[in-house]
């Protein structure tokens, strides 16, 4: 259920791409979130540079089916934010999770995310060109995958970084280029932990 969860965020997330105002189920990001250019999750267990230039950031109030969730905890296992530039349509999403449960990112942990991933296609997609690995940015002990989801209006290319252990942040895009781009790069290594996921 949790993979499945993360692998439907992604339809979610591109649905919003091309809307001009302020998404369903989202709410612009309160202002003290953000000090200077550097993002600060509500429970101050990370944080991430915003990238520069005209970008909104939002939270995804109704994520995982609850009002307004700041951020994980037992009742709330989910917490996600949406990043977009409307001049340029780059968007990117980051997902915080908790299950206290969890652990560090294991060969184990790698095989899920691609089985998840694979369930999460709707009818008529498919999925080619599945990568993952264990990859030392934006932190040590962290992986990388990406993908390709083609269906009958053309092709995408999907990205995403995973760090932590209990506590996990996803760094995710969408893109029609099978490269990512330099914002997109900046904003996965400038990522920080404050805490000891």
């Amino acid at each position: 259920m949790l993979l499945r969860m993360r692998a439907r965020l992604w339809v979610i997330v591109f649905a919003f791409l091309c809307i001009g105002a302020t998404p369903k189920g989202m709410a612009p990001l309160p202002s003290q979130y953000i000090k200077g250019h550097v993002f600060h999750s509500p429970d101050g267990w990370f944080t991430v540079e915003t990238p520069a230039g005209d970008w909104e950031w939002f939270e995804m109030r109704q994520f995982d089916g609850d009002a307004d969730p700041r951020w994980p905890d037992g009742a709330h296992p989910h917490v996600a934010w949406y990043i977009r530039n409307a001049a340029s349509g780059e968007h990117f999403t980051l997902m915080e999770t908790y299950d206290v449960l969890d652990g560090t990112i294991d060969q184990t942990f790698i095989a899920g995310i691609e089985i998840g991933t694979k369930r999460g296609l709707d009818k008529g997609e498919t999925l080619t060109n599945f990568a993952i690995g264990p990859i030392r940015v934006p932190t040590d002990d962290s992986i990388r995958y990406a993908y390709k989801i083609t269906r009958k209006t053309g092709s995408v290319y999907r990205f995403a970084y995973v760090s932590g252990a209990q506590h996990k942040v996803y760094l995710q895009t969408t893109s029609d280029s099978p490269v990512e781009t330099k914002t997109y790069k900046r904003f996965v290594v400038s990522f920080r932990w404050v805490k000891q996921p």
